[in-house]
């Protein structure tokens, strides 16, 4: 799997498309197929993927990185100064956290009619 990824880095250095080869080799389901990550905050990364970005210019790509669930190689395309997100940027993430706001409120007042209705012993 090493070989691999070295090879894909080679590839990378040589000229060879990041997105043609991250359709090919990227098993990363934040990434679409292109391997684009979208924006992301630094400051919301794990240490590594700081350590990473952090000398990495628009444009470079890093080293081959080992991680836990395999090897990872960045291409950072763009930098841009830390600011609020604006509502339209996470809209879509919004919907989201409401909806499994919604379900946990939900299902927690299922839970406590169904314990009203049944005795429950809690055991460990």
């Amino acid at each position: 799997m090493f070989g691999t990824a070295n090879k894909v880095h080679a590839d990378l250095v040589a000229g060879a498309s990041f997105d043609s080869l991250a359709a090919r080799y990227n098993t990363d389901p934040a990434a679409d197929k292109t391997g684009d990550l979208g924006w992301l905050r630094v400051s919301e990364l794990p240490e590594f993927f700081r350590d990473v970005l952090s000398n990495l210019k628009p444009g470079d790509i890093s080293q081959v990185t080992r991680e836990s669930t395999g090897f990872r190689i960045v291409q950072l395309l763009a930098r841009d100064a830390e600011r609020p997100y604006e509502f339209s940027e996470i809209q879509t993430e919004l919907k989201q956290y409401y909806s499994q706001q919604s379900f946990g409120s939900s299902y927690e007042e299922y839970v406590k009619e169904l314990r009203k209705k049944f005795s429950v012993e809690m055991r460990n």
